[in-house]
C-alpha cells in the first residue's frame, strides 16, 4: 500500500495536491518527504471559519480532486481531516488534498476486493458503504459530506455500532440541512 500511494500521489500536478519530494527506507522503516503544510486540517479548523471559507475550502479541494480523477485516480478517503489548510498572505486558507494511503489508479488492478470497507464510514458513499464497485463519484459525495460538516457541524449519519451507520448511509436520504 505504501508503494501503492506513492506512485499515485506523485502522479498528480496541482497546487491543491501535497507534493511528494522523496519516498524510501530508512532502517526498514518506509517514509515520505512531503511539501509541509503550516496550518491545521479543515476539521481541525472548522469552528474558526465563516461559511463563506468553509465554501471556498471545499471548492478548491474540489479542484484539486478532480485533478486526481483526471489523472484516474480514485482517492477514496475524502474527509475534514485529510484536507489540510495553509494559511495565505491575505489571511485566506488555501487547501491541500492528502492522504493517499488508499489512492487506487483506476486503470491498474485493484488490490481491494469487493465486499471490503475502505476508507472512514461516516464519509463513506452508498456504493462503499455497501461494498459494491464504486468510481469517481464516490470521491464526490464524500466531498459532498464534508461539505455538509462544514455547514451542519456534523456529519449527515451517526451510528453507535459500525453496521448501523453503514446501512443509514445505504439506505436512508441524508437530512436536510434545513433542519440542522
Amino acid at each position: 500500500r505504501f508503494v501503492q500511494e506513492t506512485r499515485a500521489h506523485a502522479q498528480i500536478e496541482h497546487p491543491g495536491i501535497v507534493r511528494i519530494f522523496e519516498a524510501g527506507e530508512f532502517d526498514g522503516t518506509p517514509y515520505l518527504a512531503m511539501q509541509f503544510v503550516d496550518g491545521p486540517t479543515l476539521l481541525q479548523a472548522l469552528p474558526q471559519l465563516d461559511l463563506e471559507q468553509k465554501v471556498r475550502i471545499i471548492r478548491d479541494a474540489a479542484e484539486a480532486l478532480h485533478a486526481c480523477h483526471r489523472q484516474g485516480i480514485l482517492h477514496r478517503d475524502i474527509k475534514p481531516s485529510n484536507i489540510m489548510l495553509d494559511p495565505t498572505e491575505d489571511g485566506q486558507w488555501r487547501a491541500f488534498v492528502m492522504d493517499f494511503g488508499l489512492a487506487r489508479v483506476i486503470a491498474e488492478e485493484s488490490r481491494t476486493q469487493v465486499g471490503f470497507l475502505m476508507g472512514t464510514p461516516a464519509y463513506l458513499s452508498p456504493e462503499q458503504a455497501a461494498g459494491q464497485p464504486f468510481d469517481r463519484r464516490s470521491d464526490i459525495y464524500s466531498l459532498g459530506i464534508s461539505l455538509y460538516e462544514c455547514i451542519a457541524g456534523k456529519p449527515p449519519f451517526a451510528a453507535r455500532e459500525t453496521w448501523e451507520l453503514l446501512r443509514k448511509i445505504v439506505t436512508e436520504e441524508p437530512p436536510s440541512l434545513r433542519l440542522q
